[in-house]
């Protein structure tokens, strides 16, 4: 299954795919497999802000006397120095007011998300009173994100960027062996004897820079002020 969703701000959209496959195998009379797989992948482009530091929170307070086609012209052209590349927005150079429109076309965001989940059952029929199946199961999940606020944003001044990702994982497998017995017409006896194992990971690092040294160009290693989180691994 495949996904392109628009968003009603421009320069925002949405890419997902979907992909499953499940199949059941008699191999004999007494033998039979059983797997499912599913593949998901997702990839949402400047994703626009909620609340308090949302686009629409800028539109709100708007004065009604704002041509806002004015707006689109949120920074000066070929700026040199600090003071040109800080936004134009409706309140004036001192304020820490936001442009919709640089926003929407000139911070940049994504998050790449990718998921894989599955399993596969053995089933075998020792004869008609003893049967036992082993599964194994798997589920992963990879999720990288990036953000980036060019110099003269209205909050991050000297400009600021970040980059995560993140990477969970869950395996689970099991056995279970089952003899059952009719001892007479009226009684049968079952038993079961079987064991689990469980085991589930997590990984995960983030990089943070701003104040870039070059305001036209955007690496970690521009910034002045950078710092990494301390990776998380489980």
């Amino acid at each position: 299954t495949n996904n392109a969703t628009g968003s009603i701000l421009p320069n925002s959209d949405l890419e997902s795919h979907n992909f499953n496959l499940r199949s059941i195998l008699n191999l004999s009379d007494k033998l039979t497999v059983d797997a499912k797989a599913t593949y998901f992948a997702q990839e949402v482009n400047n994703r626009a802000g909620l609340g308090g530091e949302g686009v629409m929170s800028y539109v709100y307070g708007m004065p009604r006397n704002v041509i806002t086609k004015d707006l689109e012209k949120f920074q000066k052209d070929n700026p040199a120095t600090p003071e040109e590349y800080k936004v134009i927005n409706y309140a004036g150079p001192t304020s820490s007011t936001g442009n919709p429109y640089w926003m929407l076309r000139h911070d940049e965001n994504w998050e790449k998300r990718s998921r894989f989940f599955g399993f596969a059952k053995i089933n075998y029929e020792f004869n008609d009173w003893l049967s036992a199946f082993v599964r194994i199961g798997a589920d992963m999940t990879n999720v990288n994100r990036f953000s980036l606020n060019k110099p003269g944003h209205h909050f991050y001044a000297s400009g600021r960027m970040s980059k995560s990702f993140n990477n969970y994982g869950e395996l689970n497998s099991e056995f279970l062996i089952t003899a059952q017995r009719d001892l007479t017409e009226k009684l049968n006896l079952v038993v079961s004897a079987g064991g689990n194992l469980s085991k589930r990971t997590a990984k995960g690092m983030s990089n943070f820079g701003e104040d870039f040294k070059i305001p036209s160009k955007f690496f970690f290693s521009i910034p002045i002020n950078k710092r990494q989180v301390t990776p998380l691994n489980l």
